[in-house]
């Protein structure tokens, strides 16, 4: 499994049970249009070795974007606080971090760099990133 794959799965996995709302389908960004909205998108946008002496630690760039019907959603929806509890979510490193090791991840470092939001046919986007430095676990030796 490739290291942007590893990386969606933890934050898909983590995000399930950090979500504002139960509505909410968290996918990987690649299906996006298999998802009924609401929906929260996690894709890496790029990912590269952090440097030549470092070439097994990868420097990730991370967005996800939340998609939701602007104009109709219903009236109990707030997208604000649905926001604030999404940038609460992943301006947690300890928590991230902690579930890539679940995950087959050494995640050194998240920072979580905050949110932009735009219109897009009638739906409003909500796209959040974030930069990760990590590492496929290594294969655990047989003893």
């Amino acid at each position: 499994m490739t290291t942007a794959k590893r990386i969606k799965n933890c934050l898909i996995t983590y995000l399930m049970d950090n979500r504002p709302d139960e509505s909410i389908a968290i996918i990987d960004a690649s299906q996006r249009e298999l998802a009924t909205l609401p929906a929260l998108a996690v894709a890496v946008s790029s990912i590269a070795p952090h440097s030549e002496a470092l070439r097994d630690v990868e420097r990730a760039q991370v967005e996800l974007t939340l998609r939701i019907h602007a104009g109709d959603e219903d009236e109990t929806v707030d997208i604000d606080s649905w926001t604030d509890q999404i940038e609460s979510a992943l301006n947690d490193p300890s928590a991230i971090v902690a579930l890539g090791e679940d995950t087959g991840l050494y995640i050194y470092h998240w920072i979580y760099s905050g949110a932009t939001q735009s219109f897009n046919d009638a739906a409003l986007d909500t796209t959040f990133t974030a930069e990760c430095l990590c590492m496929k676990s290594p294969p655990t030796p047989d003893i």
